[in-house]
């Protein structure tokens, strides 16, 4: 699926959530893109026939979604499940993978850095390979827990006995590593999801 049907398909969602009343600069913020690339997307659907436009007073204008409009979020939301769903089969093939690989080099305990989806699917690989985990966390902000496992802070690597450190964020990853490497962890012991 194309970036642009994605960000079209996101802007036709924020505009529901808004019931058509909105203003360019609301969808944005809510967005977290620029002003002129929401102008330029909806500039697109409105001429593409997605949505008809009506002014409303107070300088505000209302965005109607059309039978096209409506036909064509559907597709694209399909086409979006679709997307999500290869590209999660997709990593889930990679991580077992990278469990496999690390059993095979006699590993059985590895450090997880990350608390999300991605780290939920690296879990579920290194449970399949018998590779038992530590919980981390890179923000100065651990507890908590993930799955049942505590999240420690990433200092406690030191003395977790893990032979791999496994950075499975999509964020301030190079952040997580820098300071992993400043702890003394080796380079060839440290996998970014990056890597996958």
């Amino acid at each position: 699926m194309r970036r642009e049907d994605i960000q079209e398909l996101k802007l036709m969602e924020e505009i529901g959530r808004a019931d058509g009343a909105t203003t360019q600069r609301e969808l944005a913020n809510n967005l977290n893109i620029s002003l002129g690339l929401v102008n330029l997307f909806l500039k697109r659907i409105v001429r593409k026939g997605y949505f008809k436009v009506m002014t409303i007073p107070g300088r505000r204008v209302r965005y109607i979604l059309t039978p096209k409009g409506l036909s064509e979020k559907s597709r694209k939301t399909m086409d979006y499940v679709q997307h999500s769903l290869n590209y999660y089969k997709e990593v889930r093939v990679k991580l077992q993978g990278l469990a496999s690989d690390l059993q095979s080099k006699g590993v059985s305990r590895v450090a997880l850095v990350g608390t999300g989806e991605l780290a939920e699917l690296f879990y579920l690989a290194m449970k399949q390979n018998n590779i038992e985990i530590a919980v981390v966390s890179s923000s100065e902000n651990s507890g908590g827990s993930f799955l049942g496992y505590p999240v420690e802070p990433l200092e406690v690597l030191r003395d977790s006995g893990a032979e791999y450190v496994c950075v499975m964020e999509l964020e301030k990853i190079e952040q997580c590593f820098g300071r992993l490497r400043v702890m003394g962890f080796p380079e060839e012991k440290i996998l970014r999801s990056s890597d996958l």
